[in-house]
């Protein structure tokens, strides 16, 4: 009996099993589909279960707190970047793999590099100087490195410091400063030292020489007045160096200078001229002058200076028989003072320098002319003061011609 009816039952059963899924299929679409359609996005807008609604809440603080994170990391990000795109100084940031993860415009820009394509790269794959290999090693081992970086004209100062993580290297930043105008001013300090020492050293061995001499009884009576004569002259130029000296350093400084007036800076011409004509005729040298009417805000001495300097320079630098010719004149906005001569003339390749001070076109010929070497750089420096302009122009066996341009002011 039970046998026959085992078939039936087992169809029975299997019935019910396929019928059973089918039911528990189409149950669980109906149960899921309201999940499935859940907004994420706003976990609180949706229609469903209530027994969801617990998850949803959850849901919701998480999303609020998640975007509340992104938000606060973005704007840090954008304050990263803020900070570090309008630094002067070259930025790297590399990971604990000296791969770059930030690099800033600056960088970028000195290394001639794209950002967008160097980011992730290793920091070599920007620049494999020995510079930067140096500063990193540096940076590893004592925490904090630095070197110097030459690229063409360019001076670096490479600072790499580590970056740490529960004392535990994380990466390294690296920071690459312009030190081009530091070095240039560093060894033009140097130089002037150096000149400074060799020219007041010189007047001062020839005034001990002659001291020595008479002190000790050897100079003839005769030769004591020459002698006498040597050491007035040599004192009086090294006066004039420590004068000059201390004039540059206070228009260096820009102290003790008064205020700026309106000044007739052709009477100042003409009056300086005039008493430069015995020394040009001492040498041999016409000086012609044309100034026209015209006036200038300045400082009446330091305009002085400039006008009594570039015409010296052009008596001391010429030839028997040339002539100097200094003239004034308005053109348009600005008032140009030109003076110029029949010298020697100066070399093209020692133009860019001839305003430094004490440098020397020709050493051998200069120990035959009385001057301290700084008169141009006065002129200079004066005529930054003044808001002033200064061009020379100079050929070998011609003559120079030097041209300070003054804005231009109006008395009537």
């Amino acid at each position: 009996m039970l046998g026959s009816l085992l078939p039936t039952m087992l169809v029975i059963l299997f019935a019910i099993v396929v019928i059973s899924a089918l039911f528990a299929r189409y149950a669980a679409k109906t149960i899921v589909q309201p999940i499935n359609a859940l907004d994420l996005e706003n976990p609180l807008g949706n229609a469903t279960y209530d027994e969801l609604a617990p998850l949803l809440t959850g849901m919701e603080r998480q999303r609020r707190e998640i975007v509340s994170r992104i938000t606060a990391l973005s704007e840090k990000q954008r304050e990263f970047t803020a900070v570090t795109e309008n630094m002067r100084e070259g930025f790297i940031l590399l990971d604990a793999n000296d791969r770059m993860l930030a690099v800033n415009g600056s960088a970028a820009q000195t290394f001639g590099a794209d950002t967008k394509n160097v980011i992730g790269s290793h920091v070599l794959m920007l620049n494999r100087s020995v510079a930067i290999q140096q500063a990193l090693e540096q940076a590893k081992q004592e925490g904090a490195g630095q070197s110097t970086l030459i690229r063409g004209a360019k001076t670096y100062q490479v600072l790499a410091s580590q970056v740490l993580d529960h004392h535990a290297a994380a990466g390294t930043v690296i920071l690459i400063l312009d030190i081009t105008d530091r070095v240039a001013a560093e060894q033009m300090r140097r130089e002037f030292s150096a000149n400074v020492s060799h020219e007041l050293k010189t007047p001062l061995t020839s005034i001990l020489g002659y001291a020595e001499i008479m002190r000790d009884g050897v100079a003839k009576p005769e030769d004591t007045r020459r002698f006498a004569g040597k050491i007035h002259s040599e004192a009086s130029q090294l006066m004039s160096l420590i004068e000059d000296i201390i004039r540059l350093s206070q228009l260096d400084e820009k102290t003790a200078l008064p205020e700026m007036i309106p000044v007739d800076l052709k009477a100042i011409c003409e009056d300086v001229c005039q008493r430069l004509v015995p020394q040009a005729e001492k040498a041999g040298v016409t000086l012609h002058v044309n100034c026209e009417p015209a006036s200038v805000r300045g400082i009446p001495k330091v305009l002085e200076e400039i006008v009594q300097n570039l015409v010296e320079n052009a008596i001391k630098y010429n030839t028997s028989n040339g002539t100097v010719g200094v003239s004034l004149k308005r053109s348009g906005q600005r008032v140009e003072l030109h003076v110029s001569d029949t010298g020697i003339g100066i070399p093209e390749e020692h133009l860019s320098r001839v305003f430094e001070r004490f440098y020397r076109v020709d050493r051998s010929r200069n120990k035959q002319i009385v001057g301290t070497g700084l008169g141009l750089s006065i002129v200079k420096h004066s005529a930054d003061i003044l808001g002033a302009t200064v061009a020379l122009e100079s050929k070998v066996g011609i003559g120079t011609a030097v041209t300070v341009s003054f804005p231009a002011i109006d008395l009537r």
